[in-house]
């Protein structure tokens, strides 16, 4: 969550969606599996976009049916990221129905959405961010930027990564994202204001849970689970 976050920060993103896991296989609607998000101004905000996508699934918005039509995700180095300008042309956004009744509502307009393979046809899992309505849109380096962590760094919001974190307590979950991160033990006890003692028992519980020995062993087991 913290490596999205940030992104979302340094490109001047609103909503930031992360671990999202979509089912683009033909003929379905695009429907949301799971995700994790921030930046909604409000709770009703998120509630009524992710209950509209519920109701019609993800195929609603313009790029989507973009991403449908042109990848299978049938490998899990399949990666792409697209920005809504390159796809879809400013007055088929401005005139679809998703945009005029569920984003201009939320105030928020251009995206860029970032989709990895998962090896199973028609499931892909990824990163989407939303500027605010009126705000620029997204320049061609933020693209870039927004490719480069995600070809290094996507395998953390990957489905076997979450089902592999999903028996540690939540402050357990925070210590990994740090260590995964490359945060030292002095590092994480001051970000979670924590003794350094309290977080070598998380980093403890955490390779007990996960059946490693080492940060090299637990960075080593989630990078080659997801590549």
């Amino acid at each position: 969550m913290h490596v999205a976050s940030e992104l979302a920060r340094i490109v001047n993103a609103q909503v930031c969606a992360f671990a999202m896991v979509e089912d683009f296989r033909p003929g379905g609607q695009g429907q949301v599996v799971s995700v994790q998000d921030c930046g909604w101004a409000t709770s009703s905000e998120r509630e009524f976009v992710w209950g509209t996508f519920g109701q019609q699934g993800t195929i609603y918005d313009p790029v989507n049916q973009v991403i449908m039509r042109n990848w299978n995700w049938t490998s899990p180095t399949e990666l792409a990221v697209i920005r809504r300008e390159d796809v879809v042309a400013n007055g088929d956004w401005y005139d679809a129905p998703m945009i005029h009744d569920t984003y201009r509502p939320c105030r928020i307009d251009h995206s860029i959405y970032a989709m990895h393979g998962t090896g199973k046809p028609g499931q892909a899992y990824g990163l989407g961010i939303k500027k605010s309505w009126g705000e620029r849109p997204y320049s061609e380096e933020d693209r870039n930027l927004v490719e480069l962590l995600v070809a290094e760094c996507g395998w953390l919001w990957s489905p076997d990564r979450r089902l592999a974190v999903a028996a540690l307590t939540p402050r357990e979950r925070e210590t990994l994202e740090y260590l995964l991160d490359g945060a030292s033990l002095k590092e994480i006890a001051y970000e979670l204001k924590l003794s350094r003692h309290t977080v070598d028992g998380y980093v403890k519980a955490i390779h007990k849970t996960l059946g490693v020995h080492s940060r090299a062993e637990l960075v080593s087991r989630f990078l080659n689970a997801n590549r």
